[in-house]
């Protein structure tokens, strides 16, 4: 009802969802072998840990799902050079805005890897599936989308050698085969 005495006639009802929890962000943090990834998650609230292991999968190129585990994101870290002068001893962190829900832990931050290697030499997409649960509300997040694609590294093969003599700025590439190995005396079996 406003100063003047007008209103509405009826009383008017309206419901909204509020925002619900989704990836906003990802990064290669490192790999622990060629076919095992360690990709930072970031997320816009709070995610469970199951939620994510859950929602969270990679593909291959032929369709087949690996499972992927979650782990805080409690690597060390390094502050900048020119902010290591003045703050020596801050240790820098991640903003994970840790929760627990129930018997689970929620966090913004994840570090995520496959639970087993990931076929070699081949195209993955980490991809995300509606069913995020956070601990800002009880809205399951929607997404199903591909975070990012990615090729795991190829089968090792050892290619040869390569010299820089010193001084110069040339490289001499030695391709490593059997004559070569005869050539400077190595015993080889074929």
């Amino acid at each position: 009802m406003t100063k003047s005495g007008a209103g509405l006639r009826e009383p008017v009802r309206h419901t909204f969802t509020t925002t619900r929890p989704k990836v906003t962000y990802s990064r290669f943090v490192n790999w622990l072998s060629p076919g095992t990834p360690l990709i930072q998650v970031t997320f816009n609230q709070p995610a469970t840990k199951r939620s994510v292991e859950r929602s969270l999968t990679m593909e291959t190129a032929q369709r087949r799902k690996v499972s992927i585990v979650a782990y805080p994101d409690d690597m060390p870290r390094t502050l900048p050079y020119w902010m290591s002068l003045t703050n020596e001893k801050e240790q820098p962190g991640v903003d994970d805005k840790f929760r627990q829900v129930n018997d689970d832990t929620a966090r913004r931050v994840w570090i995520i890897e496959p639970v087993k290697e990931l076929p070699l030499d081949e195209s993955i997409q980490l991809r995300v599936m509606p069913g995020l649960v956070s601990s800002e509300g009880s809205e399951k997040g929607m997404e199903a989308r591909t975070i990012v694609r990615f090729d795991t590294y190829p089968h090792f093969k050892f290619l040869g050698i390569r010299c820089t003599p010193k001084g110069e700025r040339r490289a001499v590439d030695i391709p490593l085969n059997f004559r070569t190995c005869q050539s400077i005396g190595w015993k080889t079996s074929v």
